[in-house]
């Protein structure tokens, strides 16, 4: 007789079957974070894209605004609003700084920063991050104002806290231009008195006495205080790797990482950017090749020549076609210099003493420019810290053509 048995099942261990439940916990959290990671992650990336959009947006308005002589704060605020971002302080947070407050570009009344800062509701992901979520963004915006040379004129002193920002010595000088100094206007000459044919202004007064001068445009005493006009001039665009140094053929650039002062008999042509200091003297004997030389320069210039090519300025800077740099017809730029209230070397941006005709800007914003032309012409503009124009019969002549006008222009920084 056969005997059968049941087989009975086995029954699990207690511990096993916890075990399945934790592992299917985690895994369904693993499940719910990778889903939130889809789901949150992809509307995170959404609302970055959106918030730089937007950002962007505003940043150019704000610039815009500031080349508009308008509210930049105001402009970038309402374009963030348009663009779905209205500062509520809930969900979204607008910061318009003007000018920076952080950044390369800090404190430049010429750049605005806009700062965006926005959250979203976490969803899925929430199992992992119970916290909104958030994004940051942040650019700054250019606006390089409009260049207009007839603001700029013959002479032009910018020193307001000088007594004399334009002090005119010598007898029978004649200048056809404008002639505009942020303190005072001093003709400081004795003999034949000097004559200006165009308007002369001061922020302060100007000396006419009819025995020292004889202006025949009009005088204006007390007006606003100007700005500086070639504040739109980047010395970095004349130095190596700038636009304009680059630009040119490479025969016609000069990089010069020091001090300079050329060997004796040799003839200059073409851009010069000096690092230090520049200093040439008539017993150099230099000559001027024959599309004549420009000079950039870190540090001082100390010209100080009696024959040769007039040193005109270097004509195809102003043939280049450039429609995003200022292209200035310089003779001479100086960035050195203090800005103090004596002419001597410890202050000077520029000295030039020149006993030969030529033609150009010079140009030294942060220190004196002491120039002396006795019985020359200058076409061109002198401007500086300080002006101090010397030597008898010495003529300059407003030459607008070197100065090409220049639109406003606005364009994202960073």
């Amino acid at each position: 007789m056969l005997r059968t048995f049941a087989t009975q099942p086995t029954a699990r261990p207690r511990r096993e079957r916890g075990q399945a439940i934790v592992i299917i916990a985690f895994s369904m959290i693993a499940l719910l974070a990778f889903t939130g990671l889809a789901i949150d992650g992809g509307g995170l990336i959404a609302l970055y894209r959106e918030a730089v959009n937007a950002t962007d947006a505003a940043v150019l308005a704000s610039s815009y605004a500031i080349c508009a002589e308008g509210d930049p704060v105001q402009a970038g605020l309402d374009s963030a609003a348009k663009n779905g971002f209205d500062n509520n302080g809930t969900t979204n947070w607008v910061t318009i700084n003007y000018p920076p407050v952080s950044g390369d570009q800090a404190g430049n009344p010429d750049y605005v920063q806009v700062i965006i800062t926005a959250d979203k509701p976490a969803y899925f992901i929430q199992v992992v991050h119970q916290e909104p979520l958030r994004v940051n963004t942040n650019s700054v915006g250019y606006c390089r104002r409009k260049f207009d040379p007839s603001e700029v004129g013959a002479i032009l002193g910018l020193s307001n806290t000088c007594a004399n920002a334009v002090d005119i010595s010598g007898a029978g000088q004649t200048i056809v231009g404008d002639v505009h100094s942020n303190s005072n206007v001093d003709f400081s000459g004795g003999g034949q008195p000097v004559t200006i044919d165009g308007d002369v202004s001061a922020a302060g007064v100007v000396d006419a006495n009819p025995s020292k001068v004889d202006i025949e445009g009009a005088v204006e005493n007390g007006v606003d205080v100007s700005g500086n006009p070639l504040a739109i001039v980047n010395i970095n665009d004349y130095a190596p790797g700038g636009g304009i140094y680059e630009a040119l053929p490479d025969d016609k650039v000069h990089y010069i990482n020091g001090n300079f002062t050329p060997a004796r008999g040799s003839q200059l042509e073409g851009l010069y950017f000096v690092e230090g200091d520049v200093n040439i003297g008539p017993s150099d004997n230099v000559t001027w090749g024959p599309q004549g030389a420009t000079i950039v320069s870190r540090g001082v210039i100390d010209v100080h020549v009696d024959k040769g090519v007039p040193p005109v300025y270097y004509t195809q800077l102003l043939t280049l076609g450039y429609t995003d740099l200022p292209v200035v017809g310089f003779l001479m730029f100086s960035t050195a210099g203090v800005q103090g209230c004596t002419t001597n070397r410890a202050n000077n941006a520029i000295s030039f003493n020149g006993a030969i005709n030529t033609a150009g800007v010079i140009y030294g914003p942060n220190g004196a420019v002491d120039a002396s032309f006795p019985d020359v012409t200058l076409v061109g503009a002198v401007i500086g810290w300080r002006v101090k124009l010397s030597g008898a019969q010495a003529t300059i002549i407003e030459d607008p053509a070197l100065l090409p006008p220049l639109p406003p222009t606005v364009y994202i920084a960073q």
